[in-house]
C-alpha cells in the first residue's frame, strides 16, 4: 500500500468558531454535526498557532486519538498547538489520554488566527506511525504493572452508533471462561481501562470506536480480532494494527446492524488461526 504525503498548510487571516474554520473565502466544516454559521464574538488573537482538529476526530471518538492527537507532535512544530471544534465537552477518556501521551490540553473557539497551520495527515506514512506507535509506548509506561489476563473483551455500549450483537452474553461469558478480562469503557476510567488492557496478547470486539482502546495498551505483536455485521465491513483497524505492529483479524457475523449474531464455533475457529505458525505474517 502507498501512503500520501502529510502536509502541512498555511491559511492567513483565519477565523475559528461555530465549529468551522473560516476565512475571506473558504470554510472547513470541523464538525458534520455540530457546525454553523452564527454569528459571534472573537475571544482571543493569536498570530500564529496550529490546529490538531479534523471533523472525525471531532465526531468520533477512535478518530480523535489516532488522527488529531497523533498531529499533536507534528503541529508543535509549528506553532502553538490547539483542538477546536468538537461542539460539546471534550470527553474525560479524551482528555486522559492526551496526559498520557504527554500533550497538553488546551480547547479554542472564537479566535481568530493570523497564520493559521493545518495539516493533511490521515495517512499512515513513516512519521505518523513513529507517532503512533510512540503514543502506544507512553500509555503502556504511563502503567505501573502489566494486566494479568491472557486477553479481553471490550463491550461495544450504547452510546454510539448502532451496531447490536445479539448474543454478545454468550461470547462475553466464554471469554470470561477462558480467563479474559471484560472492558466497559462506558462506565470505566481511562486508568481502569489501561490497567485492564495493558499488555494483553489479545483483544476481541465488535468492529467500532472503542477497540482504539486496544490499539495504544495491548502488547507488541498481539492481535485484534474485530467482528463485524455483514453489511459494515471495513478494514481500518488492519492498517492501524500495522502501524503499531499489531495483527489483525476479523470474523463476520451474520445480519445487519441492526441485530447481527456470531456463532461462538465461527469465533473458535478465527482464534485457533490466530495460534497457527502460519499466522504471524498474514492477516487472519
Amino acid at each position: 500500500m502507498e501512503n500520501i504525503d502529510t502536509r502541512a498548510y498555511l491559511i492567513r487571516n483565519a477565523v475559528i468558531g461555530n465549529n468551522r474554520v473560516s476565512t475571506a473565502t473558504s470554510i472547513k466544516d470541523l464538525s458534520l454535526q455540530h457546525a454553523n454559521s452564527r454569528p459571534f464574538r472573537i475571544n482571543e488573537e493569536l498570530d500564529t498557532a496550529a490546529l490538531c482538529s479534523t471533523w472525525q476526530g471531532n465526531d468520533y471518538f477512535a478518530h480523535f486519538l489516532f488522527d488529531d492527537a497523533a498531529m499533536y507532535p507534528l503541529a508543535r512544530d509549528f506553532g502553538e498547538p490547539f483542538f477546536s471544534g468538537m461542539g460539546l465537552p471534550r470527553t474525560a477518556h479524551c482528555i486522559d489520554y492526551l496526559s498520557r501521551f504527554g500533550f497538553a490540553y488546551a480547547e479554542k473557539e472564537h479566535i481568530s488566527v493570523r497564520q493559521l497551520w493545518m495539516f493533511r495527515d490521515f495517512s499512515l506514512g513513516p512519521d505518523k506511525r513513529r507517532r503512533l506507535q510512540d503514543m502506544a509506548a507512553r500509555t503502556k509506561a504511563a502503567q505501573p504493572a502489566a494486566s494479568p489476563y491472557p486477553g479481553a473483551f471490550i463491550r461495544r455500549g450504547v452510546k454510539g452508533q448502532t451496531r447490536e450483537l445479539d448474543n454478545a452474553a454468550e461470547i462475553e461469558a466464554w471469554c470470561a471462561a477462558q480467563g479474559f478480562v471484560i472492558v466497559d469503557p462506558e462506565h470505566q476510567t481511562v486508568d481502569e481501562i489501561c490497567a485492564a488492557l495493558n499488555g494483553v496478547p489479545l483483544i476481541i470486539g465488535v468492529e467500532g470506536s472503542h477497540l482504539v482502546h486496544g490499539l495504544f495498551n495491548m502488547a507488541e505483536g498481539g492481535t485484534m480480532i474485530c467482528i463485524q455485521p455483514a453489511d459494515r465491513f471495513n478494514v481500518i483497524f488492519r492498517h492501524l494494527c500495522a502501524a503499531l505492529n499489531l495483527r489483525w483479524g476479523f470474523v463476520v457475523a451474520k445480519g445487519t446492524i441492526e441485530g447481527f449474531h456470531l456463532e461462538l464455533d465461527h469465533l473458535k475457529a478465527t482464534l485457533d488461526l490466530v495460534q497457527e505458525p502460519s499466522a504471524c505474517d498474514r492477516t487472519i
